[in-house]
Parts: C-alpha cells; sequence; structure tokens
C-alpha cells in the first residue's frame, strides 16, 4: 500500500515536473523570439535608411556630374560670369541650407567614438601569462 502510494506520487511529481519545464521552455522560447524580432526590426530600419541614402548618393552624383550645377558651383565659388553679364550681390538674404534644411549633401551623421574598455584584474594577469 504504502509503494503504490508513494509510486503514485512519484508518477504526480514527475508530471508536474514536466509541466513546469514545458512552460518554463516555452516562456524563454517566446522571450528569445521576441528579442530577435526588435533585432530584426532595427537591422530593416537602418536597411532602409542605407538604402535611401544610396538612392540619395546615386542622384547626387548624377547631379554633379550635369553642366547646370557645374556653372553653379563655378559661379558660387568662383565668382565666374558670363561676358555679358552683370551680377549683383544682395546682403541680408538667408542662404540656402537656411531655407530647405531638409535637402541638403551631408548624408552621414558625426558618430562619437565608443570609449574603451577597461579590462578587469583578472583579465590583465591572464593576459600577462598567456598573451593575447
Amino acid at each position: 500500500m504504502k509503494g503504490a502510494m508513494s509510486r503514485e506520487f512519484m508518477l504526480k511529481a514527475l508530471l508536474i515536473g514536466l509541466f513546469i519545464f514545458a512552460v518554463y521552455s516555452n516562456i524563454n522560447l517566446i522571450v528569445r523570439n521576441h528579442k530577435l524580432g526588435q533585432i530584426l526590426r532595427e537591422k530593416r530600419t537602418q536597411t532602409a535608411q542605407q538604402a535611401f541614402n544610396n538612392s540619395k548618393l546615386k542622384l547626387l552624383i548624377a547631379y554633379y556630374q550635369t553642366p547646370s550645377f557645374q556653372e553653379v558651383e563655378a559661379r558660387r565659388r568662383l565668382g565666374l560670369k558670363k561676358p555679358d553679364e552683370t551680377v549683383y550681390t544682395i546682403k541680408g538674404l538667408a542662404t540656402d541650407t537656411d531655407q530647405n534644411p531638409g535637402l541638403s549633401d551631408n548624408l552621414y551623421n558625426d558618430i562619437q567614438p565608443a570609449s574603451p574598455t577597461t579590462k578587469t584584474n583578472i583579465q590583465l594577469w591572464w593576459q600577462y601569462f598567456f598573451g593575447e
């Protein structure tokens, strides 16, 4: 009688343990999948941003190769003008970048370098004895 009761108790404990293990494993998988989904969304937005920057670069390269851009830049940077042309300078006007900040040639954000990580004392001793 006592052996049958203890066997029944062990079987119930084993089933409860398996159930708890299954629930724990499923929760871990759900959390892991959620984290992977977040990483995937971030990577997709980064990829979309890079694709946008690439298309912007292609358009800028095509524009820089046009004669109209070269003429505008020669006028702006070198102060060139056509022989029969009179140039007037008007002071007090805003520049092109002030009028439309959405359109710019700047593609890259200035990113500060990451600070170096300091090694722990144990890591320094390990490096001293075994090298890296």
